[in-house]
């Protein structure tokens, strides 16, 4: 009974420990099969942002045309009065956050996006237009950066049996097999030949190309150690 609690408290501690080491890990492995999923799921996706970004474009210009871009200089604060050299308006506004200004020899100068209605305020000698802040429209470019990062994601996972960043947790039948193969990794310099390595053949094996193997119902930690480097990635790998 007494032996039972130990090896019960001792198979915790190593449990919490590989937790810990295993925890600040930034990637995590991926099956050959998981790594084939995301790949088409990616190329859906980069094919698809490719179509919407034209519409996408066409529609901010829409909107930018709709937009008047002001450089021009403070009339008054209270309310606040802005006079716009290019437009050769003068503007009133609610609010200016957004708007970028300066000063030079006492003048306060502005410039910045922003959408004239037709409604006008007259204060004193100006006739105003209402004016209102906008922000430049983004969908396009927003479009641009996913298809941009899918590509590379792309590029990651199509090249990631040259590379090892990280594995994370693997769970296998008795008798099933698994490639790990790794992703997220921008310096393939560093990439030479991997030492893989299991804390317990007699649960799970490993070969030396990485392929894990069940053999019986258990856990075990499997390592693999970069050559140049002697960094050790590590990973629990559960038998159900």
């Amino acid at each position: 009974m007494q032996k039972t609690i130990i090896k019960r408290l001792v198979t915790a501690v190593l449990a919490a420990a590989v937790i810990f080491s295993t925890a600040a890990v930034p990637a995590q492995a991926m099956t050959k099969k998981q790594v084939n999923k995301e790949i088409s799921k990616l190329k859906k996706s980069i094919d698809t942002n490719n179509k919407e970004y034209p519409k996408a474009l066409k529609n901010d210009n829409a909107k930018m045309a709709q937009y008047t871009y002001i450089k021009g200089s403070v009339i008054c604060y209270d309310p606040i009065l802005i006079y716009d050299q290019n437009q050769k308006l003068y503007m009133h506004f609610t609010s200016t956050e957004g708007l970028y200004f300066s000063t030079m020899n006492s003048v306060s100068f502005v410039e910045g996006l922003v959408k004239v209605s037709d409604k006008q305020f007259v204060y004193g000698l100006w006739t105003c237009y209402d004016s209102q802040v906008v922000e430049q429209p983004h969908s396009a470019s927003d479009i641009q950066t996913k298809i941009t990062n899918d590509k590379a994601r792309l590029k990651l996972l199509q090249n990631s049996k040259k590379e090892l960043v990280a594995i994370d947790g693997v769970t296998l039948a008795k008798g099933e097999s698994v490639q790990l193969v790794t992703h997220f990794s921008y310096n393939t310099q560093e990439i030479n030949t991997l030492k893989w390595k299991s804390s317990n053949a007699k649960v799970v094996s490993v070969s030396k190309s990485g392929v894990v193997t069940g053999k019986k119902k258990g856990s075990a930690v499997i390592s693999a150690k970069l050559s140049v480097t002697g960094k050790t990635y590590k990973t629990v790998v559960n038998v159900q």
